[in-house]
């Protein structure tokens, strides 16, 4: 929710779906490849970033010519606080 908050922050999956484990966004002049490597070197969080082996996917979303999207898997294991890690570094890399 504090990320849906940011309007530089566009979502291309359901961030609220409670029975979703991933979700892809793209953050406003940010290249996908380049905001993960910020990610990591930032708050060693790791994402996947690019086309996710779905380039036509990508296509019809219209996400192809920016390189993509970021991805963000969680599980069942993710504690609140690398969550609270995940969101503060998003923002940080964005410069929010």
């Amino acid at each position: 929710q504090r990320l849906d908050a940011l309007p530089e922050i566009s979502w291309l999956s359901p961030w609220h779906d409670d029975n979703l484990a991933v979700i892809s966004f793209q953050v406003d002049g940010f290249d996908p490849q380049e905001f993960a490597a910020m990610l990591d070197a930032m708050g060693r969080v790791q994402v996947r970033a690019g086309f996710h082996c779905a380039p036509l996917m990508h296509r019809q979303l219209d996400t192809a010519k920016a390189g993509g999207t970021v991805r963000i898997s969680g599980g069942p294991f993710n504690s609140l606080e690398q969550i609270d890690t995940i969101v503060s570094t998003i923002q940080m890399a964005a410069g929010l």
